[in-house]
């Protein structure tokens, strides 16, 4: 018996190729559904936790625990609860390669802030 492949050869390339960009996307809607609280509560309760004002996180301040505070919110959301970069940087201010470098520093900054890693939950 033939072996059907999904999609069109023609259209999509290979059957490998198809089954490869079917299994990203279910990835992407598992990453999605992980998503616990919205990126307001997220950055109120890391405010919070922080003791810093709202306004200041979403300010161009430089300071360093403001800069950690992003940075945590950075990491948590998009690589605990499947945000987007662009949906977290319109949130906090920042473009989304902004957000990606935060996110990479929060690995580190969320050790010094052991507390706040099951803030997401």
């Amino acid at each position: 018996m033939e072996e059907r492949e999904e999609g069109d050869e023609r259209i999509l390339g290979s059957g490998d190729f198809v089954n490869e960009a079917l299994r990203r996307a279910g990835d992407d809607r598992e990453k999605r559904q992980g998503i616990k609280i919205s990126l307001s509560e997220l950055i109120e309760k890391v405010a919070s936790r922080l003791d810093l004002k709202l306004g200041a996180i979403i300010s161009a301040s430089r300071r360093r625990k403001i800069s950690d505070a992003r940075a945590i919110i950075s990491r948590l959301a998009v690589t605990g609860m499947g945000y987007s970069a662009s949906e977290v940087g319109r949130s906090l201010g920042l473009s989304r390669v902004n957000v990606g470098r935060c996110a990479e520093r929060g690995k580190d900054v969320l050790d010094k802030y052991e507390d706040l890693k099951d803030i997401a939950k």
